[in-house]
């Protein structure tokens, strides 16, 4: 039995069959039963799902009794019509025997996450003790390097002055204005096209152009509506708590809205260790399925993928601004064991976008997984920080 979010649970169901349900599965089976699945993707019911059935919301409520359900899903609007769904069609009460994973995910320790996390999409234990893999250590800066700047850097806002600071402000995109919610946004002010983004999180953006509205991949939403909901939900949420990066967890929530670049951007991400650029991610395909090749700092390709599928076949010619990209990512990154700068390249201008600590969380393995030792070499870990 284990208590979580003051409910005495002996026997669970997680709704939502994908990495954060993996997470809690692994989680909890140590205490708790582990008695299914639930989603309402088919295909997830027929094959099931980490030796366990997937079952429909339909076919739950033939099995549920007794069984608490814990709802596994990163966005809270999402996870409201979830709720809504459970309790109209099994008779479930909210914080009797139905809760919701963002408040069960604040009861966990941050070393606890991490293990069971990592152990989820590596299959193998994280050595803390003495990491050796790019994952591994980043998975370290997060419990022990904990500087106080890192949260400047994490905010898309507060960010600015910083980046201001170091390059000059030609380097920044245009700012609009900012807000604490959607609806302190005067859009009487802004131009036809522009962005609006979150300051604290990642991937929370939507953009105005041609009448319309999208998500950051091309994506189009039902209206501004939609796009209200969306950043507002993201506005509710820690996101810190999802991966326990230690960066975000004390930017303040806030909409900013910046210049729209158009539709000819290139898409690039500067790993830089111990302030010296080692890799770059380049994005492509991004309106039809996302992949990126990786290149060394002399525009060498680097026959492995990381979070996106590679391929061998793209031919990206080096761009002409490289110099003065790897030039301002060392400026940004002085004083840093570890740092990622997005920069945009805009006819033949380059901006930039935001920085980051830990990509893809320290989750994404590496294919084939030389390369996670090969660049976990690079970063040599500093001392022990622990920073609230």
């Amino acid at each position: 039995m284990r208590i979580i979010c003051g409910i005495a649970i002996e026997k669970i169901a997680i709704f939502g069959a994908g990495k954060l349900g993996s997470y809690w599965y692994n989680e909890l089976k140590k205490d708790i039963e582990v008695t299914a699945f639930i989603d309402n993707n088919p295909q997830k019911q027929k094959d099931g799902y980490m030796g366990l059935p997937v079952y429909s919301v339909a076919e739950f409520s033939e099995h549920k009794e007794g069984v608490v359900v814990l709802i596994s899903m990163y966005n809270q609007t999402t996870a409201d019509t979830v709720t809504k769904q459970l309790e109209d069609e099994c008779g479930l009460i909210r914080g009797v025997n139905l809760l919701c994973c963002h408040a069960a995910l604040q009861e966990i320790e941050d070393e606890d996450f991490i293990k069971v996390f990592y152990y989820t999409c590596f299959g193998k234990e994280l050595n803390l003790d003495n990491p050796t893999t790019l994952n591994e250590k980043m998975q370290w800066l997060k419990l022990y390097d904990r500087r106080a700047e890192y949260s400047v850097l994490a905010d898309k806002y507060e960010v600015r002055e910083f980046v201001a600071s170091r390059i000059g402000e030609e380097y920044l995109i245009p700012l609009y204005g900012s807000g604490e919610c959607f609806e302190d946004i005067d859009f009487g002010e802004l131009p036809e096209e522009f962005v609006l983004k979150c300051t604290h999180d990642s991937g929370s953006v939507v953009i105005f152009r041609d009448g319309k509205v999208f998500e950051k991949y091309g994506v189009e939403l039902l209206g501004e509506n939609a796009a209200k909901n969306k950043l507002n939900d993201a506005l509710m949420q820690n996101w810190f708590h999802f991966g326990r990066e230690w960066a975000y967890k004390n930017v303040k929530p806030r909409i900013i809205a910046e210049k729209y670049l158009g539709k000819n951007i290139e898409d690039f991400r500067f790993y830089a260790f111990d302030g010296k650029v080692k890799f770059i991610h380049v994005d492509f395909d991004t309106a039809v399925f996302r992949k990126a090749n990786i290149y060394t700092a002399d525009w060498e390709y680097l026959p492995c993928s990381w979070t996106y599928l590679t391929d061998p076949e793209k031919v990206i010619e080096k761009p002409a601004q490289l110099d003065e990209m790897i030039r301002i990512t060392e400026r940004l990154a002085e004083g840093i064991p570890h740092l990622r700068v997005d920069l945009f390249l805009v006819d033949g201008k380059v901006y930039f976008l935001e920085t980051g600590f830990y990509h893809g969380s320290g989750f994404d393995p590496f294919v084939p997984h030389e390369y996670d030792e090969i660049f976990g070499s690079w970063l040599k870990l500093p001392a022990k920080t622990e920073e609230n």
